[in-house]
């Protein structure tokens, strides 16, 4: 935001931020079978510890005093004081910079929404009267959206069945329209109370109508974010999310033709948002911008030389899915991937589909074993189809023993191809993917059924 916001630009901001719920969400991937879901599973984590990173935060938020408020900054010190040096303080050191950050973005008339549950919501209520009310900011609503959701009865509480809102302004002047609200129980305009029993969630045992579950562990409906985004924003708006996700925020500001704002830490949620904006007639790709991936291979060399280990992995994780334009299942176990970064489902005619392995190599040296280790990750995966990407242009005969591994028809087209190629980074920068091989990969829900089987350059129907 510092880098990339403009301060005082921002019509409305909605975040989903973690919630410091201390659980690990197992994000399962678009897979064909229960198996391949199982091998795909990406764990994220939602625990929070004290360390260095939180120290650097803390020490920024007392360092910076001009830009938070005397209230936050003692607020914060009383906090130390009764939690310690923890994993809850460490959590709630890193909101406050974020949290603050956002109202430096809003606009003097900008709305902004926290969506969070009992975990921590007392504690980040309290930080943000700290950042608004002293500024002559309001507290508007804590909004109840409540649900019911599919699981056993936990034995030592009551189950939680409700998620809250925090609702604040920058400022008295700001725009509210509740008469933009329909309540979807009812077959008429009424204005919705701050309890919200009318939307499904997706675990729910009603499902939100006209709506795919993405597999996302907290993906959240559409219905939600629509009624925040007509009440407390105009067409043309610019909408901000700093933890998009899946990119229900973007997918209902898009929607509703406001302008948008989405950020995230993995390439993952990038390509969900993509995926997700394509289903609009008037989505224009090149009207979005993109920023923080690689766009040359200077920076997809610093992405993949990172000396982070999950940084790296993102190299990986970009590069499978850049090349199967969003469709590929990226590989997120380290290490142990025996010869397969991802995955990408085709079509091999109208009910029948198969697959290709996809490896990825950052190194400079591209050996005859690195080829064969792709055969490898084919044969384990039951794939006629290999693809090999990497950072550094291979040599002649790296690209000849690849083109010894014979051939691949295509019982469609009747295509022949290599079974395994060799795609280098600067080819893939350059505009070719995977359909340009000849191979028009799909899209698959978590049970395996295609998305989309209407391929009509192959005959295909849906």
């Amino acid at each position: 935001m510092r880098r990339y916001i403009a301060r005082e630009s921002i019509d409305l901001c909605y975040i989903d931020p973690p919630f410091n719920s201390k659980r690990n969400y197992f994000q399962i991937y678009r897979g064909i079978n229960e198996q391949t879901d199982k091998a795909q599973a990406r764990a994220f984590e939602d625990t929070w510890e004290w360390g260095k990173k939180a120290e650097a935060e803390y020490d920024d938020i007392q360092s910076a005093g001009r830009d938070y408020t005397r209230q936050t900054i003692e607020l914060l010190r009383g906090l130390e004081n009764v939690l310690g040096r923890k994993g809850l303080f460490a959590y709630l050191v890193s909101m406050t910079i974020r949290l603050n950050e956002i109202w430096q973005c809003l606009k003097p008339s900008g709305s902004f929404y926290l969506h969070c549950d009992q975990s921590a919501s007392h504690y980040l209520k309290l930080i943000l009267d700290t950042i608004y009310l002293a500024r002559d900011g309001r507290f508007r609503n804590d909004l109840v959206w409540c649900y019911s959701n599919i699981g056993a009865a936990p034995k030592k509480r009551y189950p939680n069945k409700h998620d809250n809102l925090l609702f604040y302004t920058k400022s008295k002047e700001s725009y509210f329209q509740q008469q933009n609200i329909i309540h979807h129980r009812s077959n008429h305009q009424a204005p919705a109370p701050n309890w919200w029993i009318d939307i499904p969630s997706f675990n729910g045992y009603m499902k939100p109508a006209n709506e795919t579950h993405l597999g996302y562990p907290t993906q959240k409906p559409r219905a939600l974010l629509e009624r925040i985004l007509k009440t407390s924003s105009r067409d043309n708006d610019l909408i901000m999310d700093c933890y998009c996700g899946c990119g229900t925020t973007i997918d209902a500001a898009h929607k509703l033709h406001r302008r948008w704002i989405g950020m995230d830490i993995t390439y993952q949620a990038i390509a969900l948002v993509l995926t997700r904006l394509k289903q609009y007639e008037h989505y224009n790709p090149r009207e979005v911008k993109i920023t923080g991936i690689p766009q040359d291979i200077a920076s997809a060399r610093d992405l993949a030389h990172s000396p982070d280990d999950k940084t790296r992995k993102e190299f990986e994780i970009w590069a499978v899915l850049n090349f199967t334009e969003n469709n590929g299942i990226p590989n997120d176990k380290k290490g142990g991937d025996e010869g397969s970064d991802g995955v990408v489902y085709f079509h091999t005619s109208k009910d029948s589909i198969d697959k290709a392995s996809l490896e990825v190599k950052s190194g400079k040296n591209i050996t005859h074993a690195i080829v064969d280790r792709v055969e490898s990750g084919m044969k384990g995966l039951n794939a006629p189809l290999g693809y090999l990407l990497t950072l550094e242009k291979p040599s002649k005969g790296i690209c000849r023993h690849a083109a010894d591994k014979g051939y691949y028809k295509h019982p469609v087209t009747g295509n022949r191809i290599h079974r395994v190629q060799i795609i280098t980074i600067q080819e893939m920068l350059d505009g070719k993917t995977i359909s340009k091989t000849g191979i028009l990969p799909i899209a698959t829900t978590r049970k395996g059924k295609p998305l989309t089987s209407q391929h009509p350059e192959l005959g295909l129907g849906s």
